[in-house]
């Protein structure tokens, strides 16, 4: 896993909820992935103001692997 700035992921996700106002119809239900992308935001500005880094780990499914549990620190 890569730890990165949460100013790094402030980037993204602003840029991310721009794209889909600007264009609502190119993803599903976008008044549900706006309201996701602006929870993403309060976290990493809550992230951004105690200096803490952020991972992005994406899951397929509900299937996780010993590796990126261990990788986390925890466990599940």
């Amino acid at each position: 896993m890569v730890w990165r700035p949460a100013s790094d992921g402030l980037v993204t996700v602003e840029a991310l909820i721009q794209a889909v106002r600007n264009q609502p119809d190119t993803v599903n239900d976008s008044a549900t992935v706006l309201l996701e992308l602006e929870r993403l935001r309060q976290g990493l500005r809550a992230a951004q103001d105690q200096d803490t880094p952020f991972s992005w780990l994406i899951e397929h499914g509900s299937v996780t692997s010993a590796l990126v549990w261990e990788r986390r620190g925890g466990h599940p």
